[in-house]
């Protein structure tokens, strides 16, 4: 496993990324009071990602601050390296709020609860019009570095109420347990509807 230092000091020696850029990164992955996994990668990305995220140097710089192993896919450029992903509904819930906080979206907290939905189902319009342009429901393909397609939409729907309900402190996984819980009592069909 690269250390931070270790893996900082090769990028300094090959980056063009800058090496004020790259100190910045290393004050905040070194401060010990600092020293989460979202601070690292958001100083990551905003420092160093944009310039060189698919660089070796660049890298292994990625994972040591975010402390993985070297097992690295970079798919889209300017993505940070070495992310580790949630496990559960609840840390997707408080990692996604951190990265719409950190990103300013809740900066003007002056959406009313008809504008959150709205939004929600402007991402199901949008997996909607993915399938009208021929594409398949699980093709996901990636243009110009972003991710596309019905399955990615359809995450993008998940990702925002995550989010919201991350704002409101809706603890959504209690509440899909809850729910689910009582749909396990539910007979076959119930409500006869047609769909």
């Amino acid at each position: 496993m690269t250390t931070v230092r270790e893996a900082a000091e090769q990028l300094l020696k090959t980056s063009n990324a800058g090496r004020e850029a790259i100190q910045r990164v290393m004050d905040v992955a070194l401060n010990p009071a600092m020293c989460d996994r979202n601070t690292i990668l958001l100083a990551w990305e905003r420092e160093v990602g944009v310039f060189e995220a698919r660089g070796a140097a660049a890298r292994e710089l990625a994972a040591a601050l975010a402390g993985q192993q070297l097992e690295l896919d970079i798919t889209a450029p300017g993505a940070p390296a070495a992310v580790a992903m949630p496990t559960t509904l609840a840390d997707w819930q408080r990692e996604i709020h951190a990265y719409a906080l950190a990103k300013g979206w809740w900066d003007k907290d002056n959406r009313t609860f008809g504008d959150i939905c709205a939004l929600f189902t402007t991402e199901i319009s949008e997996a909607y019009e993915e399938w009208r342009a021929g594409h398949e429901v699980t093709e996901v393909r990636v243009e110009m570095g972003k991710p596309e397609g019905v399955p990615v939409e359809l995450a993008d729907v998940v990702i925002r109420i995550l989010d919201y309900c991350g704002r409101k402190g809706i603890d959504l996984q209690a509440v899909m347990e809850l729910k689910h819980r009582f749909n396990l009592t539910r007979a076959y069909r119930h409500g006869n509807k047609r769909v």
